[in-house]
């Protein structure tokens, strides 16, 4: 694992050693029989590494005794340049889909079978954010774990799509601030969904939120498409292009962006996922 670890330090990632898994028994390597993260947590103390990049000597202490097993982490934001987007299973692909980023990046297989999509990002966003069912924000100070660690699964983590990460869209980073600012006023609104008579006017108040915050048209309408899947029953496809452009006609800010439904790419993502 050191040859991977440089590698990854070549690349201007922090990297650590992390705990991995007994395989006879599969268990942590920590000891703890019940521990709640198998083979997914650091074997050091790592919050001196979110402020700094461990160096090759460094690394040659953690990883060079070949007898040590270790797994290898990556701690997100500023330090390693990259923020990671973490899907888990089904809806994570599918909250994905409406949120639009692109899948021109670079993307891991974890060893669970969900990914890591990694980007570039140049405004720093704070901590681990839950941002929609089944997708997680890492950043600053966030972890995650690098291929090729092992899985509890028996599976590894793999790179399925190696490029230089791509840049996030601005207005995913202010609705993360968003969700960190008024976490619980968004989870009632966004996540829960509403009944019939409420979901015209919850719409237009997501709506209006999202242009306060400078998205784009294009950006509200996949992030109520989300949304208005938890709704019984949701509103039709048109009604919510109708909410979207009248609250950015009310905001003196008239829609240039033709909004159209971009759930294939949550289709991409599958085949991505899928290996193909």
């Amino acid at each position: 694992m050191l040859e991977v670890a440089l590698q990854y330090l070549e690349y201007g990632f922090s990297v650590l050693p992390v705990h991995t898994l007994i395989r006879d028994t599969w268990t942590c390597t920590c000891g703890n029989d019940e521990c709640p993260s198998p083979g997914k947590h650091p074997r050091v103390p790592w919050v001196e590494w979110t402020k700094k990049r461990a160096d090759r000597a460094q690394l040659e202490e953690w990883f060079e005794d070949e007898a040590l097993e270790s797994n290898i982490g990556l701690v997100t934001g500023d330090i390693s340049g990259v923020i990671v987007v973490d899907l888990d299973g089904p809806a994570g692909r599918e909250s994905f889909g409406d949120l639009g980023l692109t899948t021109h990046t670079l993307i891991a297989r974890t060893g669970g079978r969900g990914l890591h999509l990694f980007y570039r990002c140049a405004t720093p966003i704070r901590g681990r954010i839950a941002m929609l069912p089944g997708v997680d924000l890492k950043a600053e100070r966030g972890f995650v774990v690098l291929a090729p660690s092992l899985h509890a699964s028996g599976n590894r983590y793999k790179w399925i799509r190696r490029r230089h990460p791509a840049e996030i869209e601005p207005g995913l980073v202010q609705l993360a601030e968003t969700e960190r600012g008024n976490d619980t006023g968004w989870r009632d609104e966004a996540l829960v969904g509403v009944g019939e008579g409420e979901r015209s006017n919850t719409a237009a108040q997501l709506a209006g939120r999202y242009v306060r915050l400078g998205l784009s048209p294009l950006e509200t309408y996949m992030l109520l498409t989300s949304w208005n899947k938890r709704n019984s029953p949701p509103l039709t496809q048109n009604e919510l292009k109708s909410t979207v452009r009248w609250c950015y006609q009310r905001h003196n800010d008239s829609p240039e962006e033709e909004i159209v439904n971009y759930g294939d790419l949550a289709g991409i993502l599958k085949r991505i996922g899928e290996g193909r």
